[in-house]
């Protein structure tokens, strides 16, 4: 019999289009410890792509005085966007963004704070730090 392992305090697991499952976590080394336990996962870093482009939004929100927390809620949509596409965010489609707003809606089923706050993160990320305008009109 293979060895269960107890759901941890603040996990969070989601399916990203590659077919693939992601799971966050609170970072703790016992977290950590009781995760690589388990047979057959793999565990992948951010890609350096993804620590560069977290870096540019997370300064960006230093610089504009965002809150501690609203950081890491953003850092975390705007990871889960970044997942979900599996491309550059500059190749992404309005068209695509609306798809996954409807999937967060319909699929996920999350809050309307929850939903709003992705927008907004989204917005942040095209607007503030890739200087895109008008490819997320909500």
């Amino acid at each position: 019999m293979k060895p269960s392992i107890p759901i941890l305090p603040g996990l969070g697991i989601h399916p990203t289009n590659s077919g693939r499952l992601q799971i966050s976590f609170p970072y703790h080394l016992d977290n950590v410890k009781r995760i690589k336990a388990v047979p057959g996962r793999r565990w992948e870093k951010l890609t350096a792509e993804e620590q560069a482009l977290t870096a540019r939004i997370e300064e960006e929100m230093k610089l504009r005085g965002y809150s501690p927390k609203t950081r890491k809620a953003y850092r975390n949509h705007l990871l889960r966007f970044r997942r979900y596409f599996d491309k550059d965010p500059q190749a992404v489609t309005e068209e695509e963004i609306r798809a996954y707003l409807l999937h967060l809606i319909d699929e996920k089923q999350v809050s309307y704070s929850t939903h709003n706050q992705s927008i907004s993160a989204i917005k942040f990320l095209y607007n503030k730090v890739l200087h895109i305008t008008g490819l997320c009109p909500f």
